[in-house]
């Protein structure tokens, strides 16, 4: 894919996948920083809860995971456009004109990212879930957005061959407001050989062709009629019938 990317309006990422993009990093780096604490800070931590050193203790490990936050969003965001979390729901972050983060904006948006956008109740998040380009306070300050990798593109494909242009139906994560994860289409369809549910609207039957006329036949001449009543029919003078 080339460097500049453009995409429609239907291409920004919903608040519940990129919330489910978080949860994925989340539990990444938790591993990674439970390693970081377990190695480095427990053994300075004194036994005795009341020493000092055990809250220079906990503010280092705070400290730490801030730290590993910013520079995980920042290497990755900048060198590939997604995280580990972003790639598995099929997100990734380009500027709004269409390049890939550079690493000072990438930074910028993981400052704010880690600080005010989770600290002030997490409004910086659920921001996102409102904002016509699906952007949290983060991706306005840092000028980005998160955009669903399917739907886009790069820039100057020709109409026809912009992916944004297959069908919703094909999309994994459907196209609430909220990016709720479903496959509604599919899920509308039975599965072969189970019968539909009980109100469902049923299929229209195929139009029956019309039945076809008998093909017509030869006209028969009259048969002649016998004379019933009895009586000869009167001949004249001649001999001749009339």
């Amino acid at each position: 894919m080339n460097d500049r990317v453009s995409w429609s309006d239907q291409a920004y990422a919903g608040f519940w996948r990129r919330l489910v993009g978080l949860v994925i990093d989340g539990v990444i780096l938790s591993v990674v920083i439970g390693l970081v604490a377990g190695l480095a800070i427990a053994p300075a931590v004194p036994i005795d809860p009341a020493e000092p050193a055990r809250l220079l203790a906990l503010g280092s490990l705070l400290g730490v995971s801030v730290g590993v936050w910013i520079l995980y969003d920042t290497v990755m965001l900048s060198w590939q456009g997604w995280t580990v979390g972003k790639r598995a729901v099929g997100v990734e972050v380009r500027s709004e004109d269409g390049t890939r983060l550079s690493v000072g904006r990438a930074l910028v948006r993981a400052l704010v990212k880690t600080t005010i956008s989770q600290w002030i109740l997490f409004l910086g998040f659920i921001w996102a879930a409102f904002d016509r380009r699906k952007q949290g306070w983060h991706d306005k300050l840092a000028n980005s957005c998160a955009l669903k990798r399917a739907w886009i593109q790069p820039a100057g494909a020709p109409f026809s061959e912009r992916l944004h242009e297959v069908p919703e139906a094909a999309e994994p994560w459907g196209t609430t407001p909220w990016g709720i994860p479903g496959q509604e289409a599919a899920a509308q369809q039975p599965a072969p050989g189970q019968q539909p549910a009980s109100g469902a609207q049923q299929p229209a039957p195929p139009p029956q062709p019309p039945p076809s006329a008998p093909p017509p036949t030869a006209a028969q001449p009259d048969a002649a009629v016998p004379d019933t009543s009895g009586t000869a029919p009167w001949t004249p003078p001649g001999g001749h019938a009339p």
